[in-house]
């Protein structure tokens, strides 16, 4: 429930929902993509995510209710005829990784390094993070935010599949071609392409600049 004689948060972000699909529909919308997933938090109930949903609290310090605002999303798209894309945009903290990092055996590669390797500006990004997506752990850890969407959605017949946003202030891409450069990655690269061997026996933080 909410404060004294105001219905809980789900109420009334279910009737603003109902009332916006209500109006789309009216000028022949036939379809939605709404961000499921943003600021590292979900509009449903998981360990995968810092919490949701983001409407409530922000991506800083979100909170949750009970209801699950995913169900009630496809269920309004359902009610106005509509199609639904949830879209995804991998741009806050992610549980997982900042568990990884907090390891004191942590293998480098999870922050992406520039070629003065240093991790991008914190004041580029949204939180202050830019997660390494080509290493195979972050990989793995957007996949199971994915995943674990998919499995929220099976059996909806409105949903006609799922996006992935790339946000200029989001981690699911490199900021330039010279980014990813930390020694793990670059192994990874010479191993996998037979190229730059040569870097590799080189030494300082301009190593990779040629």
């Amino acid at each position: 429930e909410g404060g004294a004689g105001e219905p809980a948060g789900w109420v009334h972000w279910y009737d603003e929902l109902s009332q916006t699909a209500e109006r789309l529909k009216s000028q022949h919308v036939t379809g939605l993509a709404v961000d499921v997933y943003a600021g590292g938090a979900s509009l449903w109930q998981s360990d995968l995510t810092a919490g949701g949903p983001r409407w409530e609290g922000g991506a800083v310090d979100p909170s949750f209710d009970e209801e699950n605002r995913l169900a009630l999303l496809c269920r309004v798209n359902e009610q106005a005829g509509m199609g639904l894309v949830p879209t995804l945009r991998f741009d806050g903290i992610h549980p997982r990784i900042e568990s990884l990092l907090g390891q004191v055996d942590c293998k480098p590669g999870l922050l992406c390094l520039g070629r003065d390797g240093e991790v991008r500006d914190a004041s580029e990004t949204l939180v202050g993070r830019h997660y390494n997506i080509l290493d195979p752990r972050v990989q793995g850890a957007v996949l199971d935010v994915v995943a674990e969407l998919v499995e929220r959605l099976r059996g909806s017949g409105v949903v006609d599949g799922i996006a992935l946003e790339l946000s200029a202030k989001g981690w699911l891409h490199l900021p330039g071609v010279a980014w990813g450069l930390d020694d793990t990655t670059f192994l990874r690269f010479v191993q996998e392409t037979g190229k730059g061997k040569t870097v590799l026996h080189d030494s300082g933080p301009n190593r990779f600049t040629a």
